[in-house]
Parts: structure tokens; C-alpha cells; sequence
């Protein structure tokens, strides 16, 4: 008696582990070996609420302390300017400074000829107030920038666009499963798996540019906010999905 009851116990097992693996449980009537893959992207259109503006302030002399010494001055001319434009320290930062030699190719003697040297500071600036982006950068060329390196319109916080963009990818793969299913003879699917691949946010930039004396002082004077549009960002996500669908 004791050996059949260890025996039923085996087959009550063995059949509970079949349903499951093929999804046939009670009010279940969807069988997971049959699988359909999909992949779906939101998107979400934002506009940008901060904006980072990179810039150099290069300078020269054939004595490299003097250099570096014109470039600290030059420097310190250019962030006093971005200061008093009410922009904090903490949206401030000089991100690196390099001191080379600078050459040029002499192609009559076939040779190298030393010029002196050349200091360059690189100095990022984020602004929250995009109104302030025109003066930023008509008082950063004033006042001794010679090369914009980079204008990245961004959002501060962009976990908000993320959720609502992950929603609508989500949505997305449903609705590509279920238009397979419907294909396939079914017209309901049920979610087995679904994996966020990622969010991208490709943000527009410009990109770097020197400026001659000449057109820094074309630049100079009381910028035009007409000029200026941060548009829109866009912000993707990604996923992965797995649906069970019942065959009709």
C-alpha cells in the first residue's frame, strides 16, 4: 500500500511538472513552447532644460611660461565673464590644460621649424537657464575665448522621458506579437519575458570651430535669442519580448 501511494505520488508530480512546462494550467490555455519574439522602441520627443557649452582659450609665445602665463590671464578674463552672468562655480570646470610645442614643416629646407609654444585651457560650462545661453557665449568670445568646442543641448533629469518612452516600447512589442498571432490564427497573447535592451537620447551638438580676430570681433556686441533653438531631444528605448499565443 505504501509503495503505491509513493507511486501515485511520482505520477502526481511528473503531470504537474508537464502542465507547467507547457502552460497548461487550470484557466491557462496558452502553451509556452509556442513562442513568438518580438522587439519593440518608444520614443519620446522633449525639450532640453539645460545645455553644456564647451570651449578653449588658446594662446602663444615662443616662451612657454609665457605662454601658459597669457592663458591663465586670458582664462581667468573669460570665466569672470561667465561669472558674472550669475552662472555658480559648481556649473564650472576646467576640464584640461595642455602646453605644446608648436611647429611648422619648412618644405624648402625639409625640415621642422620650432615657433614657440602653445598653451590651450579647455573649460565646460553648464547653463540651466537656456535664455542665458546667447550671452554666455557672446561673453565667453568677448572676453578670450578663440575656440568653441561643443554646444550639447540636454535634460537634468531624464529619468521621466526613460519610463514614458520603456511604456510605449513595451506596447510596441505587444503589438508586433500580436499581429504575428493574428497571422498565426490567434488574436491573444499572454507576456512570458520582457528585457529593457537600453535607452539612447542623441542630442544635437556644434561641433568645434576656431575663429579668426576678425570674426571674434564680428561676434561681438549684443546677441540676437532669435538665433538660438535648443529643439527637441529625443529619447528612445529598446526592449526584448517573449509571448505565448494559443493556437485557434
Amino acid at each position: 500500500m505504501k509503495r503505491h501511494l509513493t507511486l501515485f505520488a511520482l505520477f502526481i508530480f511528473l503531470v504537474g511538472t508537464s502542465n507547467a512546462q507547457t502552460g497548461h494550467h487550470s484557466g491557462t490555455p496558452y502553451d509556452i513552447r509556442s513562442v513568438l519574439q518580438s522587439r519593440g522602441e518608444g520614443t519620446v520627443m522633449v525639450e532640453p532644460d539645460q545645455a553644456t557649452l564647451r570651449f578653449s582659450i588658446v594662446t602663444e609665445h615662443k616662451n612657454p611660461q609665457t605662454a601658459m602665463q597669457l592663458n591663465e590671464d586670458a582664462s581667468g578674463t573669460a570665466l569672470r565673464a561667465v561669472r558674472s552672468l550669475g552662472i555658480a562655480d559648481r556649473h564650472l570646470q576646467v576640464q584640461n590644460i595642455r602646453l605644446e610645442p608648436k611647429r611648422e614643416w619648412n618644405e624648402e629646407g625639409r625640415r621642422w621649424v620650432e615657433l614657440g609654444y602653445e598653451a590651450r585651457r579647455f573649460v565646460s560650462v553648464t547653463v540651466t537657464d537656456l535664455d542665458v545661453l546667447p550671452n554666455l557665449v557672446s561673453a565667453v568670445v568677448d572676453e578670450g575665448a578663440n575656440r568653441l568646442e561643443q554646444l550639447q543641448y540636454e535634460l537634468a533629469d531624464r529619468s521621466a522621458a526613460e519610463l514614458e518612452a520603456l511604456g510605449k516600447a513595451v506596447a510596441n512589442a505587444k503589438a508586433r506579437a500580436m499581429a504575428m498571432a493574428a497571422a498565426l490564427g490567434s488574436s491573444k497573447v499572454v507576456p512570458i519575458r520582457v528585457i529593457e535592451e537600453g535607452a539612447s537620447m542623441p542630442e544635437p551638438v556644434l561641433m568645434a570651430r576656431s575663429f579668426a580676430k576678425d570674426e571674434m570681433a564680428q561676434m561681438g556686441g549684443a546677441p540676437d535669442p532669435a538665433a538660438w533653438s535648443g529643439g527637441l531631444i529625443e529619447v528612445r528605448v529598446a526592449v526584448s519580448a517573449e509571448f505565448a499565443f494559443r493556437s485557434e
